[in-house]
C-alpha cells in the first residue's frame, strides 16, 4: 500500500487518481453552489491557513488533524444544506455554469 504522500497525484506520477481528483476539481464550483452560501468564510480561510502551517511545519499530525477538522465542517454544512432536499431533486442541468462563478476570498491582512 502506498503511503499517503505517495498518492499527491502528479507528484507520484499517478494518472488514474490525478483523473479522479480533476474531475472533483472541476466540479466543485458548481455542486459548492447547494451550501457555499452557509459557510462561514473566515472560519473556512483560518481552517485553510491551519493546513498550510502545519505542511509548512512539516507536522503531518497536525496536518492530518486540520484537514479532517476542514473536511468534517465541510461535510456538517452540506448535511445541512441537503437535509430538505431529495437527491433526486437535484439535476446536474440546474446547476450554475461554473464558468461563471466568481467566490471572493478573504483577503490577508
Amino acid at each position: 500500500m502506498p503511503s499517503n504522500a505517495s498518492l499527491q497525484c502528479p507528484l507520484a506520477k499517478n494518472q488514474i487518481l490525478e483523473l479522479a481528483m480533476m474531475s472533483v476539481h472541476l466540479m466543485r464550483p458548481a455542486t459548492n453552489t447547494v451550501f457555499v452560501d452557509l459557510l462561514d468564510r473566515e472560519a473556512v480561510w483560518a481552517q485553510h491557513t491551519v493546513i498550510y502551517q502545519a505542511i509548512a511545519d512539516q507536522d503531518p499530525e497536525a496536518a492530518r488533524a486540520a484537514f479532517q477538522n476542514h473536511v468534517g465542517y465541510l461535510d456538517d454544512t452540506r448535511r445541512m444544506a441537503l437535509a430538505d432536499i431529495s437527491a433526486t431533486d437535484v439535476f446536474v442541468a440546474t446547476l450554475p455554469d461554473s464558468s461563471r462563478l466568481a467566490a471572493s476570498r478573504p483577503r490577508a491582512e
